[in-house]
């Protein structure tokens, strides 16, 4: 079976943040905000819905 590395170094690295947290969700999420609030700009937004680009006066991209 093929095995992607993207793949591979993403759990990798959900397996070291979980392990930080000792298996604690609440500190491991509690992290994952924090480290959003100091890394805003590598955050991927999901696309608007057609009608809030319309209401939002921004061009749709079309």
């Amino acid at each position: 079976m093929y095995e992607d590395p993207i793949v591979t170094e993403v759990r990798q690295a959900g397996q070291c943040l979980a392990d930080e947290a000792e298996g604690d969700l609440h500190i491991f999420f509690q992290r994952l905000r924090e480290a959003q609030k100091k890394y805003p700009e590598r955050l991927v937004r999901a696309p608007q819905h057609p009608s809030q680009v319309a209401e939002s006066g921004l061009p749709s991209g079309e």
